[in-house]
Formats: structure tokens, C-alpha cells, sequence
């Protein structure tokens, strides 16, 4: 019995099976049946929300499909999980949770898969950044309007703190929006204004240069490295770290950078924010993009790291287990001792000489062997067993003697 299983997931996961009758036959003939099913779940689903979860079935026999849907209770529920297309209803969480949900299928065979999806809680970070941009040289004495750019998504009030190094000027109100900043009249040289917004428990900074009345520089050389993990399992969390040799005066700025198939920030803007693997179902590498500016310096600093599919450091080994001969026309068990640590079903295959006899199914962990009817004298046989999963297989043979 051959089974094919493709499996791709971003978003949208196929697979397809073919089932055959184990009478023996090591290939699909008129009684091998088709089975396709099609998943369509949403990554994520926010806390106490609902969304439809759909399966697809085809197969080329008329039995009817039985569906049977599951997922942790910690995780949320289903309306009906009989259902082809049921509701499912996220639980009430603060924090995220990583869930796996499972559909099992029979029909004219039977199938099953698991998909990984968010629950986002409701306290989930929302965005938020803050840039500014000030003019680069002010005469002493000259007044200006700061107008920074501030994102901000979640529920909470925003406040203002603005600050300048003593001496160089002052705010007509350091917790303003849009502050009047006025020019020390007998400062000279670079300014570094200051601006931190708070929102809740959450605070982001931004800062920007000045020259005042002419003389002094801004900034310096920068020097910067980035050391992303190896590795982030698929839907965990790590933080990313950035080594910076700056030099100069004004304060640096950090953008950082992973394409969004491979996961998200918190805070892009953080000198070092905490990066959310994305659900995967194979390894994926990620590059990873940092750039700083100070002033009118700026420069970038690159790396990548894997996310790694569940089970993609799972070991994986089998032992066949069989008896040294078997006696023409007589049956034996073949068996096979298979270790396999990952979250993936093992796919079993046998093969045995030709004209040695035949195998109840090859593709069961302990098949039947019925041995030849005749042998002409002692015939060496050889037997070889395949455990195969999503990324991996292991194989083991050997030999025996079909004896008259």
C-alpha cells in the first residue's frame, strides 16, 4: 500500500492520501481509493473572538466522511466538532496561547492533522513607536515647534516628558504634544533634545540633534553587530541583541527588521525587542536586519536565524526484528522496533526479495510474511523495513533463509 502525504502550511494546509486494500498488493489497483483533505484555519484568533474552521473532503469512493475536531479546553472550543466547517470560539486569556488544533477523518481511509494557531490575549503588546525629526541648527535665542510622529494602537491615555541638557534651551511645556523649544541665547554648539511618551505600563524614547549658534559635531563613527539565536522553535519567543559602539554626541535610534512569513516584534524600535516565531511546518530561514542612526550617521548590521518546525530535532531510528528462516509455505510475523521522538504519524514501508513470498501489507509495522509455496534447496531472501516522517526516515535490513 503506497500513501503520499503533502503537507504545506502557511495558512493553508493540504494533504492527500491514498488508501489501498492490505491484501498483499504493494501498489494501488481498482480498489486503491482517493481521499483529499483540505484545511482553512486562521492563524490566530484573538481572545474570546470566534472564526470558522473548515475541512474539504473529496475522494474518489461514496462512503460518508466522519470528521472529529479537537483542541486543548485551555485553548477554546468548538460548536460542533462532528462538524465539516465548525465554530471555533477562543478562550478568555490575558496572555497568549500556542495551540494545536487537530482534525481526524474517515471515509474511504482515514487521515488526521494537526495545525498550530495563536489565541492573542488581551494583553497583548499593542504598537507603538515614536520618531522625531528637529531642524539641524538653530540660532541662539530662536524659538521652534517640535512635532513628533507617535503610533500608538492600545486603550490607554498617552503622556509627554520632554528634556534638554541644562543649558542649551527650554520647552514652553515639557509635557505638551507639540512643545515651543527655545534656543539658549548664549549656548553654542550641539543640543540633544529628548522626548519619552508613556501609555499605560509601556514608555518609548526618541531623541534628536541640534547645533546651536554654529560649532561642535553630532555625531561619530558607529559600529554595530547583531547576534540573533540559531535557532527560535516555531511559535516561541526570543530576544534579539545588538553590540553598539557609538562615539558621538546624539543619541542612536534602532530599526529592526524580520520578513513577516518568518514571525513579528514587539517593538521595532527597541534596542532589543522580543521576536515571535511564526507557525511553521518545515525550516525556515530568517534574515534579520538591524540599522542605527545618530545623528546624520547611520549604519546596518545584518543575520539570520532558523525557525524550526516542530519535531525537526526529533531522533528517529528502527531495528527490524525477524526470524533467521522461514519454511516454504509456512508464515511468520515480521516486526520492527521504531524510536521516533517528533509529533509527526511514522509511515511504515517493507520490502522483501522477489520470489521469497509476500507480505500481508507493506505497510504496517508488524506484517505477515508468507513464504513461497516451493524452494529448490535454501534461498538467501533479504527483507528491508522504511520508517518515514514529514522531514526524516531511517531504514534497516537483513537477511534470511527460505528453506524447502
Amino acid at each position: 500500500m503506497n500513501k503520499l502525504i503533502k503537507l504545506c502550511l502557511i495558512l493553508f494546509i493540504t494533504v492527500v492520501l491514498v488508501a489501498c486494500d492490505t491484501g498483499g498488493s504493494s501498489s494501488c489497483d481498482g480498489d486503491g481509493e482517493l481521499i483529499t483533505l483540505s484545511l482553512d484555519v486562521p492563524s490566530s484568533v484573538k481572545s474570546g473572538e470566534s472564526a470558522v474552521f473548515n475541512a474539504n473532503i473529496a475522494q474518489s469512493g461514496e462512503e460518508d466522511i466522519d470528521y472529529l475536531w479537537s483542541a486543548a479546553a485551555s485553548c477554546g472550543s468548538f460548536d460542533d466538532t462532528y462538524a465539516a466547517s465548525p465554530v471555533f470560539t477562543a478562550s478568555n486569556t490575558a496572555d497568549d496561547i500556542y495551540c494545536a488544533v487537530s482534525l481526524s477523518i474517515s471515509g474511504a481511509g482515514t487521515a488526521s492533522h494537526s495545525v498550530n494557531i495563536i489565541v492573542t490575549g488581551t494583553d497583548s503588546a499593542p504598537v507603538f513607536s515614536v520618531s522625531l525629526t528637529v531642524p539641524g541648527a538653530l540660532t541662539p535665542g530662536s524659538r521652534t515647534t517640535l512635532r513628533p510622529s507617535v503610533t500608538y494602537t492600545g486603550p490607554d491615555s498617552i503622556s509627554y516628558a520632554w528634556s534638554v541638557p541644562a543649558g542649551c534651551g527650554a520647552f514652553d511645556n515639557t509635557s505638551a504634544q507639540q512643545p515651543v523649544f527655545t534656543a539658549d541665547s548664549a549656548w553654542t554648539g550641539p543640543c540633544i533634545i529628548s522626548l519619552t511618551v508613556a501609555a499605560g505600563s509601556l514608555t518609548r524614547s526618541a531623541s534628536a540633534g541640534t547645533i546651536i549658534g554654529g560649532g561642535g559635531v553630532l555625531s561619530g563613527d558607529i559600529a554595530v553587530s547583531i547576534m540573533p539565536p540559531a535557532a527560535v522553535a516555531s511559535g516561541t519567543m526570543a530576544t534579539l541583541a545588538a553590540d553598539v559602539t557609538y562615539e558621538g554626541l546624539a543619541l542612536e535610534s534602532y530599526m529592526w527588521s524580520v520578513p513577516m512569513n518568518c514571525g513579528s516584534l514587539n517593538d521595532n524600535m527597541a534596542q532589543s525587542p522580543v521576536f515571535t516565531a511564526a507557525n511553521a511546518s518545515v525550516n525556515k530561514e530568517c534574515p534579520v536586519t538591524l540599522t542605527i542612526t545618530a545623528g546624520a550617521e547611520s549604519t546596518q548590521a545584518s543575520g539570520s536565524m532558523t525557525v524550526t518546525a516542530p519535531g525537526y530535532d526529533a531522533m528517529l531510528s528502527a531495528v527490524m526484528d525477524i526470524p533467521a528462516s522461514v519454511a516454504a509455505g509456512e508464515t511468520a510475523v515480521f516486526d520492527a522496533s521504531v524510536t521516533y521522538t517528533g509529533t509527526d504519524t511514522p509511515r511504515y514501508s517493507w520490502m522483501v526479495s522477489s520470489g521469497c513470498g509476500t507480505l500481508s501489507s507493506d505497510s504496517v509495522r508488524s506484517p505477515v510474511f508468507t513464504a513461497a509455496a516451493e524452494a529448490g534447496g535454501d534461498t538467501a531472501c533479504t527483507v528491508s523495513f522504511t520508517v518515514t516522517t514529514a522531514d526524516r526516515n531511517a531504514m534497516d535490513s537483513a537477511g534470511f533463509m527460505l528453506t524447502p
